[in-house]
């Protein structure tokens, strides 16, 4: 069952990384003038849509970890030397869930650590490549009249002044 979760979480990473870069490079200028910042509000929607994920992977492994504890530790014979100690069943059961609840935390933790570490680590790329493109030594590649490259440089352009 862990391994369910292991490979949910791998491929959620994989496919967040992806739409953070895609994101970041497809941003437009926001209308209506203002002094909005598309690359923070970027930052902020991909952080917001990692926690949402994290929340939801995490519920996932709760369902697992409670999946039949009690009844899986029964079959295994785990709880016959519970039974000659003086445990009882309320202390057995809250023993579980802190359990559950710390590994829960734990995993939503180093989850969004690293949902965070993504999404500064694209944010700053995607600033650093359109300030290297953008300088005015290499201003012909930002003269493009077509392409992804003149389309940033313009939009980046018009957010510095």
């Amino acid at each position: 069952m862990f391994v369910v979760v292991l490979v949910l979480t791998l491929l959620f990473l994989a496919l967040f990384t992806l739409a953070t870069v895609e994101a970041f490079n497809a941003q437009a200028p926001f209308g209506g003038g203002g002094s909005f910042n598309p690359h923070a509000i970027t930052a902020v929607t991909m952080n917001g849509l990692g926690v949402f994920a994290s929340l939801f992977l995490a519920t996932v492994l709760a369902v697992f970890l409670t999946l039949g504890a009690v009844r899986g530790d029964a079959e295994r014979g785990l709880l016959q030397p519970l039974v000659v100690r003086p445990l009882g069943r309320r202390e057995f059961l809250l023993g579980r869930f802190v359990g559950a609840v710390a590994v829960c935390a734990a995993y939503i933790v180093v989850l969004y650590g690293l949902v965070v570490l993504i999404v500064h680590q694209y944010r700053d790329r995607g600033l650093a490549i359109r300030s290297r493109i953008c300088q005015p030594q290499r201003q012909s590649l930002c003269d493009w009249p077509r392409g992804a490259t003149g389309n940033a440089c313009a939009r980046v352009r018009r957010h510095t002044r």
